[in-house]
Parts: C-alpha cells; sequence; structure tokens
C-alpha cells in the first residue's frame, strides 16, 4: 500500500514537473517541415489546465469517506480493476482510470447493493486499468 501511494505522488510530481517544463519551453517549436511556430496562448495555458484537472480529480476522491454508501462512491468512480471480493473490490475514477483506490464495505446480507456502505477506502494510486 505505502509502495502505491509513493508511487502516486512520485507520479503527479513528475505530471507536474513535464507539465512546467512544458509551460516554459522555449515559445518557438519546430514544425514538421524545419519552420517556426509559434506557440499560442491556448497551448501555454495547456500545463495549468492539466494541474487544475488533476486536482478537481483529486479533490473529488478525497470527499468519499468511509461511513459513505457504494451509491456515493459511484458517482465519482466505477468498478473496475484486479481486486475483488464479496467485500474488497477496487474503482477506477469517472474521469481518468489510471486513478484507483480500493475499498473495503460493511458486511451486509441482502439488501440493495447500493446503500452497502463504505469500511475503508484508501488513498488514490495510479495504475494501469484492467481490461475485462
Amino acid at each position: 500500500m505505502q509502495t502505491r501511494i509513493a508511487f502516486f505522488m512520485a507520479t503527479l510530481a513528475l505530471i507536474a514537473l513535464l507539465t512546467a517544463v512544458r509551460a516554459d519551453a522555449d515559445p518557438a517549436t519546430a514544425s514538421s517541415d524545419g519552420e517556426q511556430v509559434k506557440k499560442t496562448e491556448s497551448q501555454k495555458g495547456d500545463a495549468g489546465d492539466h494541474i487544475k484537472w488533476v486536482a478537481k480529480c483529486l479533490q473529488e476522491i478525497q470527499k468519499i469517506k468511509p461511513g459513505m454508501t457504494k451509491g456515493d462512491l459511484l458517482k465519482v468512480f466505477e468498478e473496475g480493476g484486479d481486486l475483488s471480493s464479496p467485500t474488497t473490490q477496487t474503482f477506477v475514477h469517472r474521469e481518468c482510470p489510471l486513478m484507483q483506490v480500493d475499498v473495503t464495505f460493511e458486511p451486509r446480507p441482502g439488501g440493495d447493493p447500493g446503500k452497502v456502505k463504505i469500511a475503508t477506502i484508501s488513498k488514490p494510486y495510479l495504475d494501469w486499468p484492467i481490461d475485462d
């Protein structure tokens, strides 16, 4: 678990670094025919937009807490990943399936599966989604 958290934090730092480097790069870039082309203002703002989007996703993830229902969880995440049992499952973020969490549910015999309560939720981590 600590390895996943460290990997997630290192990946976020790398994304921030790469987008910052890209934003501070020389405003002229070579096109395929060797001509110099000026970056537009929207291209310069892309790095900041990426960081804002990642921050928005993390804020959504952090709103999910133990005691909330699986239905609440499914507003932000969808079922996915490789970890699955009757009480434990991996979920992927709806906007970015690389962002994942492992969730343990309180045991509950029968009833509405959307109303089952979250017992624990891991810190978010990055991993490749598993295609079924």
